[in-house]
This record gives C-alpha cells, structure tokens and sequence, in this order.
C-alpha cells in the first residue's frame, strides 16, 4: 500500500512502503518532503487492506537517508469547476462593486459641482440685488454721500460687476462643469 505524502504546492504524492521514514522530492515544486511510516498519523485513509511487504532488517551502521523519487498522484479534485466559477462571480462581482463605487463618487462630484455653481449664481444674484436696492431706494443717500466723497459710485459700480461675474461664472459652471473644481482636491 503506498504512502499518501501531501506537498505544500498541491501535489498529492504516493510513495511505496520501502521507502517509509526516507525523504521524497516533489517533482512539481522539488520541495524535499519526509515520507513518513506507516501509520504513523491516523489521517490517512486505508485504501488498501491487503498486508504491506516485509521492511528490511535494521543494520547495526547508521544509513544516511535516501531520496526517492515520488509518483505523482493522478487524482482531480472533486469539484475543481465550481470554485473556479465562485472565483469568476466574485471577481465579476468586485468589478462591478468597484464600477459603483467609481459610479457613485462621479456622481458625488457632479453633484457637488452643480451645488458650488448655484452657490455662485445665489451670491451673485444677492449682491446685484443689493446693488439695485441701493440704486432704487437709496438713491438720495447716495447722492448726498457722493457729492462729499465720489468713491460711492464707483463702489456699488464695482459690487456690480463682481455680482454679474458670479452669476457667469456659477451659470457656466452648470452649463459646462468648469471652474468648479475644489481647489484643495488633489488632481
């Protein structure tokens, strides 16, 4: 009955029974595995129940241990496919996991561009607003404070245009996505 000898790279080796307690090298890794004696571990299974050869008498010389060549068992697992295909799924699953994820994060993007961008054309609206008020109703205010320091007009002329400038920059932000990037994002 040969020795059933379990290689770490997979292989399944049988060895016959002469060469019980020798080393056996693994012909698909050359890994130098012990061959160990016949019953030796209670985890192996009796395949065989017919009696194994006599083993030689013991010498009384210390014999330096032999290698043996081991047989590769031609055994297939018993079910080598369906793992393979549970690996195919999964993989096909964290791709697709990885996909919504990349799927998401855009869409948290654009979603944080369009906010940025109506933030803009708000503040922009605001301050024309302002402006306009100020214009409207505040006219005789202005002009009296303008006849001792001119600076006034060229004040709400500047807040003016910084509001027509949000209001372009936010509307072409939602048109186009540019300059709506977040400027402490790497990238």
């Amino acid at each position: 009955m040969p020795i059933t000898v379990n290689c770490a790279c997979g292989k399944v080796l049988r060895v016959a029974d002469a060469h019980a307690g020798k080393r056996a090298k693994c012909p698909g890794c050359g890994a130098v595995l012990p061959v160990p004696e016949p019953g030796a571990f209670d985890d192996f299974e009796v395949l065989d129940e017919t009696p194994a050869a006599a083993s030689p008498a013991p010498t009384d010389k210390p014999a330096a241990p032999a290698r043996v060549k081991a047989a590769v068992a031609e055994e297939e697992p018993p079910a080598a496919d369906k793992p393979r295909k549970k690996k195919k799924k999964r993989k096909k699953a964290a791709a697709a996991d990885g996909d919504d994820y990349e799927r998401a994060l855009e869409q948290q993007q654009q979603f944080v561009r369009a906010a940025r961008a109506i933030a803009y054309i708000v503040c922009g609206l605001l301050i024309i607003g302002g402006v306009g008020y100020m214009l409207a109703f505040r006219r005789e205010d202005i002009k009296s404070v303008s006849e001792s320091d001119g600076r006034i007009v060229l004040g709400l002329a500047a807040f003016g245009v910084l509001g027509l400038a949000a209001v372009g920059k936010g509307a072409l932000g939602l048109l186009t996505g540019q300059g709506m990037e977040d400027p402490n994002q790497p990238g």
